[in-house]
């Protein structure tokens, strides 16, 4: 039973795991390979160490499983020794030489009362309160003859004013800073780094800080504030989806019901890397209702057009147009959001991230301009496209 865990690993990797401190915060821009380097840090340990307890949390449970449990479950997979772990996926556990690896979210907080941890891993952890983290400070007791128990922090400095900045960072005692953004990450693509993070300095100071740097900063002028988070989408009045095209960037698709005058999401695909011929056949289960109407991104009228040629020749039911675009459709969007109540369900969680930091461009002096930033919309653009078009083509849309 031997294998081996390959690791490219970047300067972040290194300053994290040789800190002694019971605390790291990790804290960095956008792919600066922060929480990647706990994931890494976390399967050399689950694998060379035994009888052991690892926490992996998120402050809600669809956030969770859509992020850390999957990428540290795929890298446990990559090792060759996943066939000899014990994986309860009910219960979100991991068994291995007598460790335990356990993936609970914060807003069940019983679970993790009753147990002790060694090693606990609090993902984008400006999510949860300080209270969070002294209820899980206080359960970093299990015998650790290796070594010390510790707690990892990832997140993106984005609330300077934040329990993390104000009164964790500076307890040196006991904690370890390890800062970066995209220059430790050598595996980022240059197209990457100048289109998508070094673009930021020109669109907004605040979150070119933040994301390209990794200095702390608190955005300021957020777009919406009328929203909040769900349960479930419920059976609407009627029912648009809205698609925004990638590959690089996700490919997205958002169910947008109406119903009683408000706004509900659902975020159905949020996917990069997927070609129009994946997206095409994944469409059918994604999208249940017969002929709801559809609205893409005009920006790519061919696979457009090669999803109304799949529709006319298999028979399905696609009803898909070119979304009402110009000079004012970004703000006419906004608009219509704005005046609603949104509800986003709890599975959405790269909508409700995006929703959290989606802001008004500042320039230079600090003035609002009349315009979002164009950065991390790809939820955000689909559901304007499927208000705008549905305001314009249909006059059952109450909005107040």
């Amino acid at each position: 039973m031997s294998a081996s865990l390959d690791i490219e690993a970047t300067t972040v990797f290194e300053r994290t795991v040789e800190s002694r401190k019971p605390i790291i915060i990790n804290v960095g821009g956008a792919r600066s390979s922060k929480s990647y380097s706990i994931a890494q840090i976390f399967a050399v340990r689950f694998l060379s160490e035994s009888n052991k307890k690892f926490l992996i949390t998120r402050k809600t449970l669809p956030a969770l499983k859509l992020t850390a449990y999957q990428v540290m479950t795929d890298m446990l997979k990559d090792t060759g020794l996943y066939r000899y772990m014990n994986h309860n996926h009910t219960d979100r556990i991991i068994r291995y030489r007598g460790n335990m690896m356990a993936f609970l979210s914060i807003d069940d907080p019983e679970k993790i009362k009753s147990t002790e941890w060694n090693y606990v891993w609090m993902e984008e952890a400006n999510e949860f309160t300080w209270d969070d983290f002294v209820m899980l400070d206080t359960r970093m007791s299990a015998p650790n003859p290796d070594g010390i128990n510790q707690t990892f922090l990832s997140l993106n400095p984005s609330d300077e004013m934040g329990w993390i900045h104000q009164r964790l960072e500076p307890q040196a005692n006991r904690v370890d800073v390890v800062r970066s953004n995209y220059k430790d990450n050598p595996f980022l693509s240059e197209s990457y780094i100048n289109e998508k993070l070094l673009a930021l300095k020109d669109q907004d100071e605040v979150f070119y800080k933040i994301y390209a740097l990794g200095e702390w900063a608190t955005p300021r002028g957020m777009i919406f504030t009328n929203w909040d988070i769900v349960a479930d989408f419920p059976v609407c009045d009627a029912v648009v989806y809205g698609i925004d095209f990638g590959f690089n960037d996700p490919t997205t698709l958002i169910a947008c019901g109406f119903k009683d005058g408000e706004l509900f999401i659902d975020e159905r695909l949020y996917e990069s890397r997927l070609t129009n011929a994946e997206f095409m056949l994944r469409m059918d289960s994604l999208i249940p209702e017969e002929y709801a109407p559809i609205y893409a991104d005009s920006a790519d009228p061919q696979r457009i057009e090669e999803i109304s040629r799949f529709t006319r020749k298999n028979g399905v039911r696609f009803n898909i147009h070119s979304a009402e675009k110009g000079a004012g459709s970004v703000r006419h969007g906004i608009d219509l959001m704005r005046r609603m109540k949104i509800h986003i369900t709890q599975n959405s969680v790269n909508t409700i991230a995006e929703f959290r930091q989606y802001k008004w461009r500042e320039d230079r002096n600090g003035n609002t301009l009349d315009e979002p930033v164009d950065y991390m919309n790809h939820a955000i653009d689909p559901i304007r496209y499927a208000c705008s078009s549905r305001s314009k083509r249909t006059a059952t849309v109450r909005i107040y």
